[in-house]
């Protein structure tokens, strides 16, 4: 993904020195524009000036070419080749001057007098597009109290496009998935705002892959109960306008629920969802395990007056092959004879959600639609025994640095903002034309507030700090200006963590990294994206910066969002995340990686879009580093918090990964295939799956 600066105004071609929106990929130098950065001791009005008297020199010699050229080739006059237009000199910002200071205050800035250190000191110039860029930068970089020369870059979010929307879902599906009806007509049963609608189906195609709805239920969405006299099912006379519009076909949604999955990616569990033979693959039993399989509950049920969390499943063979299981009956053995249940062909319903159909697990539970607990907060141990702490007025906030978060959303404490985004004219840090960086906020700090989802740090304070646009990308010197209004804002507004869901190229050398050390000596922890390349993490700043913590992606261990057991099914590191080669491997490299789950991750999105795979709307699936990154936010806010993270003058990265370390070495099987504990000797270096129960 990209970082592509400035969309033109209406009606007129863009700036010399903008970007012309999706041109570019993230890492690609941004013509005619530099980041240079001056000496702790340089004068940065004398930097400056020495600067642009180099950059003129290169401007009048281009000129007199230009001028020559134009004389001998009779196709433009030489008076039409002016000086100026080369010698264009803008300084765009001024990074770490006081006058910045006074310019990014305002949200309770602190006085510069409490600030630890000094800021690094630069500026963001423009040039004209028709230098050359190499002259320029060498001209710029010989000037007097220049320390640095870049070409501003393209940003963009880390997100995997590879992994963040398939096409197709998991079985498990077909056992209960919301969806959002558009036109449907079912009075006293959908009621928007007040109730939900659920459809169930089967396996359907040549090949068994195909999926066929075959019923659906209304339910309140404040307590998920039953709406009386709300289940439907699908007409027995095949095709029919009422089965197209409710039910769709064999591989088509319905008309009222385009959203629903019409084609499933792999074999059913045949067990209990998200169970797993701990080889990474989807559940099996042995064929004599047919005729008394026992499984775990989500949650306890009560039958005959007894609380059991156990239940003996009966099935047969079915399927292509006979690989599948259709399963006959279940007992819930503590309750007695009258605890032992049948298929019922008259209630598909309790079907679906008790036995499942052929090749597709049951969902045991009504849907949960209060507070659902999506099994990545369980993996990293955010929730344990249905407890995890609020994080509401707990002291500690933090920034989400992205494409801006939706301050609408109910799940959602965000409490300000700002926007950096030079390619919007008014930006505006609360909204989020992309979705991004809304759906990062969820992963960090959803509320525990009884709808929806929650995070790993549940009813954070957030700060939107916007400077991706809405395609996801923006540019390095807005980064750096962000960076400017942490140094000087992020303390007093009560700013611990910033999450940075972003790359962009660059390395250990970036000017990001200069500021990445300011901001650690004011006590702040900054956790960074990987990357998602499959390559280096050292080569993409901000990860590359020696005072990030910088996150990788880890397999979820989820076959769909439906599983909320939080039992590994695969658990392996992504494919798709950077790593940190061993031959580049140090003592001090290896204590601030460490690894989250990122793979289709649900969490909020803007509240008036529709989601994918059949979520509700204002919340999406999303995968890559960008989301494995807000989990390990999240648990540094906790540390915060806890105040076992407590540092004023540095970064607590260290601190939180010898926590992970401490106890995927202390419980191996905790981590996933490939880490520190399980390949010691891997040729990659992965880190540790953070671990967030500590605090």
């Amino acid at each position: 993904m990209v970082v592509v600066a400035a969309a033109a105004a209406a009606g007129q071609g863009p700036t010399p020195g903008a970007l012309v929106r999706g041109s570019k990929t993230a890492g690609d130098p941004i013509p005619g524009r530099f980041i240079v950065t001056f000496a702790p001791n340089a004068s940065t009005a004398d930097a400056i000036a020495g600067v642009q008297r180099r950059v003129f020199t290169v401007a009048a010699t281009a000129a007199r070419k230009a001028k020559r050229a134009a004389a001998t080739s009779g196709r433009m006059s030489a008076a039409s080749v002016a000086a100026t237009e080369f010698g264009k000199f803008e300084v765009e910002h001024v990074l770490g001057s006081q006058v910045a200071a006074s310019e990014v205050g305002g949200m309770g800035a602190r006085s510069a007098g409490r600030l630890a250190g000094r800021p690094p000191l630069g500026a963001v110039l423009v040039v004209s597009e028709q230098l050359d860029s190499k002259q320029v930068k060498r001209a710029m970089t010989a000037a007097a109290g220049v320390s640095s020369v870049i070409e501003d870059r393209v940003i963009s979010v880390a997100l995997s496009n590879a992994a963040a929307a398939p096409s197709c879902a998991a079985p498990s599906f077909l056992a209960g998935t919301v969806a959002n009806p558009v036109g449907i007509n079912w009075p006293g049963c959908w009621i928007p705002g007040v109730t939900k609608v659920a459809w169930f189906g089967e396996r359907c195609g040549t090949y068994m892959t195909a999926t066929s709805w075959i019923g659906m239920y209304a339910f309140y969405a404040a307590n998920s109960t039953l709406v009386a006299g709300c289940v439907q099912y699908r007409a027995r006379t095949p095709g029919g306008s009422f089965n197209a519009a409710n039910f769709g076909a064999c591989g088509v949604a319905p008309a009222v629920a385009q959203q629903l999955p019409t084609q499933l990616c792999a074999e059913s569990l045949v067990g209990r969802r998200g169970s797993s033979g701990g080889s990474g693959q989807q559940s099996c039993i042995p064929a004599d395990q047919l005729w008394g399989y026992t499984g775990q509950l989500d949650s306890p049920v009560k039958c005959g007056g007894v609380s059991t969390s156990s239940a003996l499943y009966r099935g047969i063979r079915c399927g292509p092959g006979q690989r599948w299981v259709r399963w006959s009956s279940v007992t819930l053995p503590d309750g007695g004879r009258a605890c032992r249940f049948s298929r019922n062909a008259a209630d598909l319903r309790w079907n679906a959600q008790w036995l499942g159909q052929c090749g597709v697990p049951p969902q045991y539970m009504p849907l949960a639609n209060n507070e659902i607990v999506h099994v990545n907060m369980k993996r990293i141990a955010a929730v344990v025994n249905n407890m995890l702490p609020d994080m509401t007025s707990a002291g500690v906030s933090i920034a989400i640095v992205d494409t801006g978060v939706d301050k609408r959303h109910p799940d959602l404490n965000v409490v300000g903002g700002k926007s950096f985004c030079s390619s919007e004219v008014k930006g505006d840090p609360y909204s989020d034309g992309f979705g991004h960086g809304t759906h990062v906020a969820g992963i960090v700090g959803a509320k525990n507030n009884g709808q929806g989802i929650v995070g790993a740090a549940p009813g954070v304070p957030i700060y939107s700090l916007k400077v991706l646009d809405s395609e996801g990308t923006g540019t390095t010197s807005d980064l750096l200006r962000a960076y400017e209004w942490l140094y000087y804002n992020a303390r007093a507004l009560g700013i611990r963590v910033v999450n940075l869901s972003l790359t962009g190229g660059g390395g250990e050398a970036d000017p990001q990294c200069e500021w990445a050390a300011a901001l650690a000596k004011q006590g702040l922890t900054l956790v960074a994206a990987a990357g998602n390349n499959k390559v280096n993490l050292m080569q993409e700043a901000p990860g590359a910066c020696a005072k990030t913590l910088v996150v990788r992606a880890q397999e979820n261990g989820v076959t769909s969002y439906t599983d909320k057991d939080g039992v590994s099914a695969n658990d392996a590191a992504s494919w798709f995340s950077n790593y940190l080669p061993v031959g580049q491997l140090t003592d001090a490299r290896r204590r601030r990686v460490v690894s989250a789950p990122g793979e289709d991750i649900i969490s909020t999105y803007p509240i008036d879009r529709q989601g994918n795979k059949g979520l509700p709307q204002g919340y999406q699936s999303m995968s890559g580093t960008s989301m494995a990154c807000p989990h390990v936010s999240g648990v540094a806010v906790r540390c915060y918090a806890a105040g076992e993270c407590d540092s004023d003058v540095d970064t607590e990265a260290e601190k939180l990964t010898a926590f992970s370390k401490a106890y995927n070495t202390a419980y191996p099987t905790y981590g996933f295939t490939g880490d520190a504990v399980s390949s010691p000797t891997s040729s990659q270096y992965l880190g540790y799956s953070v671990y967030a129960a500590r605090w």
